[in-house]
């Protein structure tokens, strides 16, 4: 459970990047 949530939470950060950039 915890490994998803980390997957996940890496996942919008890499979002969020893309968005900014």
């Amino acid at each position: 459970l915890y490994l998803f949530m980390s997957l996940g939470k890496e996942s919008v950060n890499l979002g969020h990047l893309l968005v900014v950039k």
